[in-house]
C-alpha cells in the first residue's frame, strides 16, 4: 500500500519515464498497480478530541467576554467578534488544507469559527439594540455553515448546517406559524453532498433535519393537524430511498441508515397514533380546512421521493450499449489484444457472494476478485458482421487482489 504522497510521487516518475520512452503504458499501469493506494481513514480519536476542545475552548472565551462585556465599547466589541471570526476561520481552513493529518484539526478549528458565528449575529443584534424577526438568526447562520460546507468542503459544517436550517423552519412555524419550504430544498443539496462524500453520517444527519423540518413545515398554519400524516410520507420515502439505495445505487452503505432512521420515526409515529384521544384529535377537523397545506406537503413529499431515486439511482444499471462490428476484435492464433482499466474510475463495481453490486473503492485488501467476459447473446450479435466467429461462453481470468494476482 502506499500514501497519497507517495502514490502522487510515483506517478510523476511514471509519467516522465513514459514520456522519454523508457517504458511503455502497458508497463506503468503494471507498475501503477504494484502500488496500490491505502485505504487512508480520518483520524478519528484527533477530530473527537478536537471537537471537544474546540468546544470547551469557545465556551470558555465567550464567558470571559461575557463577564467583561458590559464594560467594553461598541468598537471593542466589534473588533472582537470580527477578529476572533478572522482568526479561527483562516487557521481553521489553514490547517484543513495543510494536510490530511491536520484535517481534522482544522475541521474542528472552522466548525468552531461557524459557532462564533452564529453567537456574532445575536451580539450584534444586542450591541445595536436590533430588533427583528428572531428565526432569519437562525438562517443566516445556517447559510454560513452551508457556504463553507461546500467551499471547503467539509463534512462537519454540512452537519452543522443541516440542524439549523431544521431549527430556522421549526422556529418560523412554531412562533409565527410560517412555512419555508426552502429549508427541505437546502436539506436536499445537503443530501446531495452526502451522497457524493459517501457520508453516512451526513446522510442521516440530512434525513432526520428532513423529518424534522417537514413535521414543523406541515405544522405551520393549520394547528398540527397532518403533522402526522407529513411524517409518515416522509418516512415512508426514506425507507423506500434506503431500499434502493441497497438494491440498485452506488451508495450502498445509506441504505441501513435511511431504513433504521425511517422506519424508528414511523414506528413511533404510529404509537402515537395508537391512542384514541390523539386520533380523535388530529382526524376529526374538516379536510377542507387543511387541503391547501395537505397539496403542499404532498408536492414536497413527491419531490423528496423522486430526489432519492434519482439520486441513488445515478450510476446504477444504465443501460446497455449496442455492439457493433468496431466492438468485434478478431485475432489470429498468437495474437494479443491488451486494453487498460482504470480502477480510479468510481463508475466500476464488482458483485459480491449475496449478488449486490460493491464500489471497486470499498474492497478491501486480502479479497480476491476475477474479470469475467460475457459477450452479448446471439441474439444481439446476429445483425453484426462477423457474428458467426463470435464465442458465446464465459471465460475468467485469474484471481487477484489490491496487492497481488494468483
Amino acid at each position: 500500500m502506499a500514501s497519497a504522497n507517495q502514490r502522487k510521487w510515483l506517478n510523476t516518475q511514471i509519467d516522465l519515464w513514459t514520456g522519454r520512452g523508457i517504458i511503455d503504458n502497458s508497463q506503468a499501469q503494471s507498475i501503477r498497480l504494484l502500488y496500490p493506494a491505502s485505504q487512508s481513514l480520518p483520524p478519528w480519536a484527533l477530530m473527537v478530541f478536537c471537537g471537544i476542545g474546540a468546544i470547551i475552548i469557545g465556551l470558555g472565551v465567550i464567558l470571559l467576554f461575557a463577564y467583561n462585556w458590559h464594560v467594553m465599547s461598541k468598537f471593542a466589541k466589534l473588533g472582537v467578534i470580527f477578529t476572533a471570526l478572522a482568526a479561527f476561520h483562516i487557521a481553521g481552513y489553514s490547517f484543513f488544507t495543510y494536510s490530511i493529518r491536520l484535517k481534522g484539526l482544522g475541521d474542528a478549528i472552522s466548525v468552531l469559527g461557524t459557532m462564533l458565528y452564529g453567537a456574532a449575529i445575536w451580539l450584534i443584534a444586542q450591541i445595536y439594540h436590533i430588533s427583528e424577526h428572531y428565526p432569519s438568526a437562525f438562517l443566516f447562520w445556517a447559510l454560513g455553515a452551508f457556504a463553507l460546507a461546500f467551499t471547503m468542503p467539509s463534512t462537519a459544517q454540512s452537519m452543522v448546517a443541516a440542524i439549523l436550517f431544521a431549527i430556522w423552519a421549526a422556529a418560523e412555524a412554531a412562533g409565527f406559524e410560517t412555512a419555508k419550504f426552502a429549508a427541505i430544498v437546502f436539506l436536499l443539496l445537503i443530501g446531495l453532498q452526502a451522497y457524493r462524500r459517501r457520508s453516512v453520517v451526513l446522510m442521516g444527519v440530512a434525513a432526520a433535519a428532513m423529518m424534522v423540518a417537514c413535521g414543523f413545515i406541515s405544522s405551520a398554519g393549520c394547528g398540527g393537524e397532518i403533522v402526522f400524516t407529513a411524517l409518515l410520507g416522509v418516512c415512508a420515502a426514506c425507507i423506500a430511498a434506503g431500499f434502493l439505495a441497497e438494491l440498485y445505487g452506488s451508495f450502498p452503505a445509506a441504505g441501513p441508515v435511511l431504513k433504521t432512521l425511517g422506519l424508528a420515526v414511523y414506528l413511533v409515529v404510529l404509537f402515537i397514533l395508537s391512542f384514541s384521544p390523539v386520533t380523535e384529535e388530529v382526524y376529526i377537523h374538516s379536510h377542507e380546512e387543511i387541503y391547501g397545506r395537505f397539496v403542499g406537503m404532498f408536492f414536497v413529499l413527491a419531490a423528496a421521493a423522486t430526489w432519492a431515486v434519482v439520486l441513488l439511482r445515478v450510476g446504477s444499471d444504465k443501460p446497455v450499449r449496442q455492439a457493433t462490428d468496431e466492438d468485434v476484435h478478431i485475432l489470429q492464433p498468437g495474437e494479443i489484444y491488451a486494453f487498460t482499466i482504470d480502477f480510479n474510475d468510481p463508475a466500476w463495481f464488482v458483485q459480491n457472494k449475496d449478488g449486490k453490486p460493491k464500489s471497486v473503492r470499498e474492497i478491501m485488501s486480502g479479497e480476491s476478485y476475477r474479470f469475467v467476459y460475457q459477450p452479448p447473446s446471439p441474439q444481439q450479435c446476429e445483425v453484426l458482421k462477423n457474428a458467426d466467429l463470435i464465442w458465446h461462453g464465459r471465460l475468467a481470468t485469474r484471481a487477484f487482489s489490491s496487492d497481488r494476482i494468483d
